[in-house]
């Protein structure tokens, strides 16, 4: 018996896959299904989407995009993640605009945690989006009602409860309350 190997998917097959109503990742050229959001990961990512529009288009300062925009962070083999919230700044929206996956990672990338993430994904994440260039990560949790921030460095923060998070070198100027984020 002779063994073959699967051909890993490209971000360009991602792309012309018929819409099943499914949202998928393509992680390292394997493609991943994603379960829909439960009603509390929505309505914190919704929250957090709201505050920081008002921010950016009242300052002018980039683009918002929402969780069902891809973004082609490696090649060959391809991985594609979309995030459940991303900001580009206005002199990056060039790359990010138009047919096909945004090239490279966003500005600000939020993930919001789901029962089903585990540790070990969400690791990879955080990697994979840092590898690409994101400047910014807040991986926010429901649960605990908590955020971690990842810098491009590499260094990370844990903020809870009325801890007040800002937008760094990314968005200077936006500040607020993390527990707006769950009200």
């Amino acid at each position: 018996m002779v063994a073959t190997e699967k051909k890993p998917m490209t971000a360009d097959e991602l792309l012309a896959m018929p819409d099943d109503g499914t949202r998928y990742e393509l992680v390292k050229g394997e493609l991943r299904k994603m379960a829909p959001a439960s009603g509390e990961h929505g309505y914190v990512a919704g929250r957090i989407t709201q505050m920081i529009a008002a921010f950016v288009e009242q300052n002018d300062v980039g683009h918002i995009y929402v969780a069902d925009t891809g973004y082609r962070l490696a090649s060959n083999p391809d991985t594609v993640r979309a995030p459940d919230f991303a900001f580009v700044h206005k002199g990056r929206v060039a790359g990010f605009r138009g047919p096909g996956f945004g090239r490279g990672a966003p500005d600000l990338v939020v993930e919001v945690l789901s029962p089903s993430n585990t540790a070990a994904e969400m690791t990879e994440r955080v990697e994979q989006y840092l590898d690409a260039g994101c400047k910014l990560l807040w991986v926010v949790d429901p649960d605990s009602r908590s955020v971690t921030i990842w810098s491009a460095d590499r260094t990370a923060r844990l903020l809870h409860g009325a801890d007040d998070i800002d937008g760094g070198d990314v968005l200077p100027g936006f500040s607020c309350p993390i527990s707006r984020f769950f009200v």
